[in-house]
């Protein structure tokens, strides 16, 4: 049986619905059909009543404007079937509202169901096709909920496309969802699931039709905000797709507090401070430097205690959600609180903090002069032996692929890779576009000219060994390093060799660090005999 004629009862009843979404008595009840050998001309359709069965010239018969279906086409199978059997389910048709057949040139009939075989029809070459002319259906809501009805119960319906024809008949034409379920012939859960789906943005429902979101994962990030959703589409299919869910709903929660503490600090007066660029955090703030300092870290951590130089600042936790913190924005006035070892106390800890700042500053100014040495060293028409060039493209590129964050920030530093081309690190983190640069990336190092290849191993070297060796001196215990450290201190030292060698003058932070390392060696090797 078709599913025009499965649906006769319900389209009849859609006669009496209107968009308030009450319901009325039919009509007239859908009556039998006649066969179609019957109708022997189109002049019975001026005088043909509710659901009557004709025959109609194709060209009459257009595609509804309002069509729901997404991709209404007839494939190859239902157009040989057409060719070879015929039409064998009946178009369901209604007139044009005001066309009268022969002196109106535009469309006399509608189409209400059967888009496909009317593709199919015209693919296969058919002049005419036998309908069912559905006089009662006048208006365009009508007709509209109509197709509503027919397409919600067929099973080639996508699930977004589901949830379209259920959002329509829910709050365009007022349906009840135990309405719609029996209409659908599904569970009244199913239509609310589906429901719920109208939640999703656009991109989002394009990856549940396409199938590459799962209904399940697709549900859980209905109640999220739309930039949320299609952040977390990326993760579609692989196994993150759970955990940057939870921290997300984190994030969100983390937010809306914030947002929250933010709205009672905005009424109480209290004033929000920019945090100093470079800086994601308020512990070691100084007022000298900055005009705030982290309350706790020199004296009181209680608001109270701070009348008139209390302010706020937004700052990241370690999931990146916003986090209010407080601080002081006037430390000197609370000196009279403090004895004179405490005062003296704060103003040391502002000096270490200053220089360890500078310290820092002075560090990452030395490694960028060694990296860009190493770098700029490698000139095009460089020579290498072949078979060592394809060890390197055969090795470097995994080797790329598992730097941690760190080391690959660095990596992408001294290679030159543009922001826009650079993936995030780990190689069990790609996403699809990761994916994509990632490759991009090796093959520039597999099939480019030899200089990328080598480019590549220097700027992994320098990744390594700057995030491993290098950065352990700055902070290993002369008197008891690790033994991890100890393991690499020889290649700190060779580092610093090899930097000299390529050309780099060794700033006054090189030779710190070198002599660290080589005073380290020296001592552990001693230790060791």
């Amino acid at each position: 049986m078709s599913a025009d004629v499965k649906v006769e009862s319900n389209l009849t009843e859609l006669a009496g619905r209107r968009s308030t979404g009450k319901t009325t008595k039919a009509k007239s009840p859908a009556p039998t059909a006649p066969p179609a050998d019957t109708v022997e001309s189109t002049d019975v359709l001026v005088q043909a009543t509710s659901g009557a069965l004709a025959v109609l010239e194709i060209d009459l018969v257009r595609p509804h404007p309002k069509n729901i279906r997404h991709n209404a086409v007839a494939d190859d199978e239902l157009v040989e079937s057409i060719r070879a059997n015929g039409l064998l389910q009946p178009l369901v048709v209604a007139p044009v509202p005001g066309a009268e057949l022969g002196n109106d040139p535009g469309p006399a009939y509608r189409l209400i169901a059967g888009h496909r075989r009317l593709d199919g029809l015209k693919k296969a070459g058919a002049s005419h096709a036998t309908v069912i002319i559905r006089r009662d259906l006048t208006d365009e809501a009508d007709q509209v909920a109509a197709m509503l009805v027919e397409n919600c119960r067929r099973a080639d319906l996508t699930p977004m496309e589901e949830a379209e024809r259920y959002g329509q008949l829910r709050f365009d034409y007022g349906w009840k969802p135990g309405e719609i379920a029996k209409a659908a012939g599904h569970t009244v859960d199913t239509v609310n699931k589906r429901l719920r789906l109208l939640k999703l943005n656009d991109k989002v429902r394009k990856t549940v039709d396409q199938g590459e979101l799962t209904l399940d994962d697709a549900l859980s990030i209905t109640n999220l905000p739309a930039a949320e959703q299609t952040k977390l589409a990326k993760y579609a299919g692989t196994s993150s797709f759970k955990w940057e869910l939870s921290r997300t709903k984190e994030k969100l929660a983390a937010r809306a507090k914030a947002d929250k503490l933010v709205a009672e600090l905005e009424q109480q007066g209290v004033p929000k401070r920019d945090m100093p660029k470079g800086r994601g955090q308020t512990w070691g703030l100084n007022h000298a430097d900055h005009g705030m300092t982290a309350l706790g870290q020199t004296f009181s951590r209680d608001r109270a205690s701070h009348d008139g130089c209390l302010a706020y600042v937004i700052t990241k936790d370690h999931r990146g959600a916003d986090e209010v913190e407080f601080v002081c924005t006037n430390v000197p006035a609370h000196d009279e609180q403090l004895d004179e070892e405490r005062r003296q106390r704060r103003l040391e800890e502002e000096r270490e903090q200053r220089e360890a700042a500078e310290r820092r500053e002075a560090y990452k100014i030395a490694e960028n002069l060694r990296a860009d040495t190493v770098m700029s060293s490698i000139r095009p028409g460089i020579k290498i032996d072949p078979a060592l060039l394809a060890v390197i493209t055969l090795v470097v590129p995994g080797l790329v692929a598992n730097l941690g964050t760190l080391e690959y920030d660095r990596y992408a530093d001294a290679y030159g890779i543009p922001e826009e081309q650079r993936w995030r690190s780990g190689v069990y983190q790609f996403r699809d576009q990761d994916l994509e640069r990632y490759r991009a990336h090796a093959d520039a190092i597999t099939t480019g000219p030899p200089k990328n290849a080598i480019r590549a191993l220097a700027a992994y070297l320098v990744a390594r060994i700057e995030q491993g060796p290098i950065d352990g001196i700055r902070y290993v215990d002369v008197d008891k390093p690790a033994r991890s450290d100890r393991a690499r201190l020889p290649e700190a030292v060779a580092w610093f060799q090899l930097v000299a060698a390529a050309g780099h003058d060794l700033t006054p932070v090189d030779i710190e660090l070198r002599d660290k390392a080589i005073a380290l060696v020296a001592g552990t090797t001693e230790a060791d005999q």
